[in-house]
């Protein structure tokens, strides 16, 4: 779907039904998909974070995180993104 869509961000759990949110992440890179994932996710630890790094996730919270803290994630990556598409990356 999010090929399809072609999303700002996509949000991702790694601990979903038929596709683990790595998988995921690697079938959107592999497809030439640019868009800004963030990992969601109850299971935490160095590795897991560090393969998502990889993978490109911007951003990688715990499920523990406040919903706070998931909305401003989420809000800054795409404002970021659309930035980008419109070809006026902020300053950082």
């Amino acid at each position: 779907m999010a090929l399809a869509l072609d999303p700002d961000v996509v949000l991702l759990d790694l601990e979903m039904p038929d596709l683990d949110g790595f998988e995921a992440m690697q079938l959107l890179r592999e497809h030439g998909s640019e868009v800004t994932m963030i990992v969601l996710t109850g299971s935490d630890g160095p590795d897991r974070r560090r393969r998502a790094r990889e993978l490109g996730a911007k951003a990688f919270l715990t499920k523990t995180q406040s919903i706070d803290e998931l909305i401003d994630s989420v809000r800054a990556a795409a404002a970021l993104a659309r930035a980008f598409r419109e070809g006026q990356p902020p300053e950082l």
